[in-house]
């Protein structure tokens, strides 16, 4: 435990100062902890089972304050990219519901809107940027997508607007990776141009049916009769240049992959594409273990506070999981065997990072 001590205290002695002078900088350690230590429903019920020195109600200010999420994700990916710059890193670019279940109503930036008499409301959307080797994920941005339903026309954005948000956002703060990873959701000519004009290396899965131009032939992607982790030097109709296209079996799934690396060879697209999963695994980890489906919120900077807390603690949690491996629960689950053989488990814990 205590190499691992040192390595989250190293963190928060970093992170911490760059909230303030808006937030009580002890309530957000405490409340961050807490949901580093405590189950999925945290943020909801208890601080701890076992500890009532801080009342829920109490910690929740830290979900009322403007915290600069960007600053303390931005610098903690800074961090690992100088202690382990040997590593390959990605970018990785995806969205996931924020389903709140049974909810009669959606957050919004007005406030909550009710959806009574609405059919098939969506709901809200986290749409985020991160940082990846392949076990380290640090979220660096998030965008959260509301739909044109319950949004006002005049500040409704979809969710590429939102990417093209969140990369050109990225590109302010200079980091050195320049290798990008998304979905064929995010795959539209005008998003792979725009990439190419920035000097982005980008990977992304595209449709089997797909326009392509194959020598002097127009045709969809299917009819080529690519065979299975065969790859063709091809162009994307619409897409400037030529692509490499692979068709790979990802997941019991058959799908096609596609990158403006031309010197790439083909076990290292399918490898370097594969690191893309942990995008996935962020999604359903937070949601079984730090409460990104556990939103019992009500007004949009709480929501917002709450997705930056999730994504804080994940990030930390897999800098951790990098030593010790494991997934993210089992980080969890041996933090909180360790913490909770002692009383006042809270306190003891904080002193013991101290130490």
């Amino acid at each position: 435990m205590i190499n691992k001590s040192s390595t989250l205290n190293n963190l928060l002695n970093i992170l911490l100062p760059l909230i303030l002078p808006y937030v009580d900088v002890e309530n957000f350690r405490i409340y961050l902890l807490g949901f580093i230590l405590q189950e999925r429903w945290f943020s909801t019920y208890s601080i701890s089972k076992r500890n009532t020195t801080k009342s829920l109600w109490q910690l929740y200010n830290s979900l009322k304050s403007d915290i600069k999420w960007n600053k303390v994700f931005y610098t903690l990916a800074k961090r690992m990219l100088s202690l382990l710059p040997q590593e390959d890193w990605y970018l990785v670019v995806d969205g996931t519901p924020l389903n709140q279940q049974y909810a009669r109503n959606r957050i919004t930036r007005q406030g909550l809107k009710s959806i009574e008499g609405m059919k098939n409301v969506p709901h809200n959307e986290l749409i985020s940027l991160a940082l990846t080797n392949g076990v380290i994920y640090i979220p660096l941005n998030f965008k959260i997508w509301t739909s044109k339903k319950v949004t006002k026309p005049n500040e409704y954005r979809k969710k590429t607007d939102m990417f093209f948000s969140l990369v050109y956002e990225y590109l302010i703060m200079k980091l050195p990776v320049k290798s990008l990873l998304f979905d064929n959701y995010f795959a539209s000519a005008s998003h792979l141009n725009w990439l190419i004009d920035k000097g982005f290396i980008w990977t992304t899965r595209i449709k089997s049916n797909k326009k392509v131009k194959y020598g002097k032939k127009n045709c969809k992607l299917t009819e080529l009769d690519i065979g299975l982790n065969e790859s063709l030097l091809l162009q994307l109709v619409g897409v400037c240049g030529y692509v490499k296209v692979i068709r790979i079996c990802h997941r019991n799934e058959d799908v096609y992959i596609a990158t403006n690396d031309m010197d790439i060879s083909d076990k290292d697209l399918i490898r370097m594409y594969k690191k893309r999963w942990t995008v996935e695994e962020f999604h359903r980890e937070s949601k079984q273990h730090l409460g990104l489906e556990y939103i019992y919120i009500r007004s949009w900077q709480k929501l917002q506070n709450h997705v930056g807390f999730v994504c804080l603690s994940y990030g930390l949690l897999s800098v951790l999981r990098n030593e010790w491996g494991g997934s993210i629960g089992d980080v969890k689950y041996i933090i909180h065997d360790e913490v909770y053989q002692i009383h006042n488990a809270h306190e003891r814990f904080v002193e013991k990072l101290a130490s």
